[in-house]
């Protein structure tokens, strides 16, 4: 299976990311090459579509890791969606897992709804 990587904008400053293939020693650099765009303070939120990826080696747990710092420093959030058994167990065992994990896009969506609702009604 060849790798992709898919960015697409949801809206101003939320996108989504779906990743095709093994994020292994070959692909993680062509994975951060293409997530390096929306490492800027202008991005809120990035939602990570894993459910075409089979296989994750230390390489791909480090990328997953810069982005997720990267998004931190500039006070966006990395949310990881339709993660595969296997890469969930992986991700459990080396404790990689950021804290937002959704079993879809649309439960990751509505997170999103009701966080930009509650900072509306706080104003």
């Amino acid at each position: 299976m060849s790798f992709k990587v898919i960015v697409n904008k949801k809206e101003p400053g939320i996108f989504s990311v779906s990743v095709l293939g093994d994020l292994d020693s070959n692909t993680a650099p062509v994975f951060e090459k293409e997530m390096q765009p929306l490492l800027t303070g202008e991005t809120q939120a990035v939602i990570l579509n894993m459910e075409g990826v089979r296989y994750i080696s230390s390489l791909g747990i480090g990328v997953i890791f810069k982005v997720t710092k990267a998004l931190s420093d500039h006070k966006a959030t990395l949310l990881l969606t339709n993660l595969q058994p296997q890469i969930k167990k992986v991700m459990d065992t080396v404790r990689a897992l950021p804290d937002s994990i959704f079993t879809s896009i649309e439960e990751a969506d509505e997170y999103l709804r009701s966080i930009q609702k509650k900072a509306l009604e706080d104003e």
